[in-house]
């Protein structure tokens, strides 16, 4: 997305491109400009068009959290800054409290949802779950809606949702997965 909102589009039309400034999108590209003075590029990464399945899991959730559930706020695509010069943007973020004062997440969310499409590549998904638990977020949750499972990521490892809930880590927030995929 770049500043304005909007998408850019590539050849394919299933697909986007996004416009991200100094790596606001996957990277950092920097040169020195004219006079010395240091600029910034933009840095290009293509994102998958989402489906259905995708809006649905994502809209069901966020919107149990916002009516449902109290003491935590819940937005669907939302900035997150994970590093200076590094930003994500999680399908859902949790946060503890109410709606963060800035225009962007800069602090540490309590859960950062990545919802999964058919085009996802395990390699990538790997790559946010990552940088969103170096950045501090204590809980990430991996939604795959095609298949109707989730899993939880933490420091301390993985596992999937098999009894049917998605917890926080200190399991004070607690979605069912019926609540996400209907049932």
């Amino acid at each position: 997305m770049n500043q304005q909102g909007r998408y850019l589009r590539g050849l394919d039309p299933l697909r986007e491109v996004r416009v991200g400034i100094g790596g606001a999108v996957g990277g950092s590209i920097r040169g020195a400009g004219k006079h010395g003075v240091r600029r910034k590029l933009l840095v290009l990464e293509e994102r998958n068009v989402e489906e259905l399945s995708h809006s649905d899991a994502q809209t069901a959730l966020a919107a149990y959290i916002r009516y449902r559930v109290s003491g935590f706020w819940s937005g669907v695509e939302v900035r997150v800054q994970v590093k200076a010069e590094r930003f994500r943007v999680p399908d859902v973020s949790i946060v503890r409290g109410g709606k963060p004062p800035e225009r962007i997440i800069t602090t540490p969310p309590e859960v950062a949802v990545e919802v999964l499409s058919l085009e996802d590549r395990v390699a990538n998904a790997q790559e946010r779950i990552d940088d969103y638990l170096a950045f501090g977020i204590p809980c990430v949750w991996v939604i795959n809606p095609d298949v109707r499972r989730a899993w939880v990521h933490t420091n301390e490892g993985s596992r999937e949702a098999r009894d049917g809930v998605l917890p926080n880590l200190p399991g004070d927030l607690e979605i069912p997965l019926a609540a996400i995929f209907g049932g």
